[in-house]
């Protein structure tokens, strides 16, 4: 190839790129036409924060010529909303001329062809949209007038405006927690939102609120009493910092120290600039403390009855200590029966302080149906001491039995009759409250 056509291949590709890459619009190689970017229907939230909301409306000019031009918008007519209801089957309302402000109705554009966009403000007033009566009401605007050609198909938008109450909540409504006697102590973590943009500090005042206590324990089946101010220290105020939709504080609570029982701190959420979102305006800090558990790690247990034609591990006695309520050991039921008692042997490992068992029935399937069980300890396996007898009802929730403080490195549980009469028995979980002694 002779050099003169390699210098002309190279000036028409470097001519091309040169063009493809003047400012990315030359994709409409037509005379200039200006639209509205979004076109159609626009739905949006505002804020009723006591200050005016402003939506902005964004004209595009397109083409290649290089020439200044100039676009105006003009607000719907009755008659525009009209045909427009009718065309969707909606049933917009106009909205009133004093909810809203357009403080320019016109846009320039110069001659650079690099100049293709400008916005319209439109000022909204949201107190007085939220005063109006109920229905949606929107405003219709239209590019009216331009210096070049308009783009029918991109030149109506219908702002429809929600008018949103800015509001200060609890972002979770509360926590239960469950501690042992004499637990570390904690610092609960409670957090705040805001639900608008925040263009200020929100300051919320924090209070505890002792009259909630009755209502709590009625909707939740508890009987908690107020926790003792002296257990906790509770800040004043949470800051919502500006920019921010949420902020966090800490309630330090003296676990250590809390006596056994059960326990709420209703926390009510306040603001002098903001309202409190109903159904959020409150925090239920809920502890239960109750008797130190005993960890069961390493324990064995064997059992006079099993039934592994069950799906394992349900059936066997492992399943009665592997802290999961959901597994349950069984009574043999294939191929016959045992005789009462059904004995579940347990053996602790180290020489424990058992102070209270609580007992949950099987949680699936077949009605729990232990009725009469004992509990008794030995250090030797050879005497035995019972620390308490209980009839277990069918109830599936956990079942608290007081039993008698003693020491005991084997832990026995002797099943004496069931609910339906006959030989069949089942056990959820044991959890066995104590300390362990030596």
């Amino acid at each position: 190839m002779s050099l003169h056509k390699i210098l002309a291949i190279v000036l028409t590709l470097s001519l091309g790129a040169l063009w493809a890459c003047d400012d990315g619009l030359d994709d409409n190689l037509t005379a200039n036409k200006v639209y509205l970017v979004d076109s159609g229907l626009q739905e949006f939230e505002i804020y009723k924060t006591g200050e005016l909301a402003t939506y902005q409306v964004s004209v595009y000019r397109s083409g290649v010529d290089e020439t200044s031009c100039t676009a105006s918008v003009a607000v719907w007519s009755e008659g525009e909303l009209d045909a427009y209801n009718e065309a969707n089957e909606t049933g917009y309302r106009m909205m009133p001329a004093d909810c809203y402000s357009l403080p320019a109705s016109q846009v320039s554009f110069d001659a650079a062809r690099r100049d293709v966009s400008r916005a319209l403000d439109i000022v909204f007033d949201p107190e007085k949209i939220d005063a109006l009566p109920d229905g949606e009401y929107v405003l219709g605007l239209t590019l009216a007038e331009a210096s070049v050609e308009i783009n029918a198909e991109k030149s109506k938008t219908l702002l429809l405006p929600s008018v949103i109450e800015p509001l200060v909540y609890f972002t979770e409504g509360g926590c239960e927690l469950d501690f042992g006697l004499g637990a570390a102590d904690i610092a609960q973590e409670i957090s705040v939102g805001f639900n608008a943009e925040n263009r200020q500090d929100i300051a919320c005042a924090l209070a505890v609120a002792p009259e909630l206590v009755d209502a709590y324990n009625s909707g939740h089946g508890m009987d908690c009493v107020l926790l003792p101010a002296e257990y906790y220290t509770l800040p004043e105020s949470v800051v919502i910092p500006e920019g921010d939709n949420e902020a966090s504080f800490e309630v330090p609570v003296s676990v250590s120290a809390l006596p056994m029982g059960d326990y709420v701190l209703p926390i009510r959420l306040n603001s002098e600039t903001f309202h409190a979102r109903e159904g959020d305006d409150v925090y239920y800090l809920q502890m239960s403390v109750t008797l130190p558990i005993l960890d069961t790690t390493g324990w064995t247990i064997t059992a006079n009855t099993e039934e592994p034609a069950e799906t394992p591990p349900n059936g066997l006695p492992s399943s009665i200590i592997d802290g999961d309520i959901d597994t349950f050991w069984h009574s043999q039921w294939s191929g016959g029966w045992q005789d009462w008692p059904h004995i579940i042997d347990i053996d602790m490992q180290r020489l424990c302080e058992v102070i209270s068992i609580d007992y949950y029935g099987r949680q699936d399937g077949s009605n729990p149906n232990t009725k009469d069980i004992e509990f008794l300890l030995s250090t030797d396996q050879l005497t035995w001491t019972s620390i308490g007898k209980f009839e277990a009802t069918q109830d599936r929730g956990v079942q608290p039995f007081d039993t008698e403080d003693a020491v005991g490195r084997y832990l026995q549980v002797r099943i004496t009759s069931s609910w339906d009469n006959t030989n069949n028995t089942n056990i959820g979980e044991l959890i066995v409250h104590g300390e362990v002694v030596e």
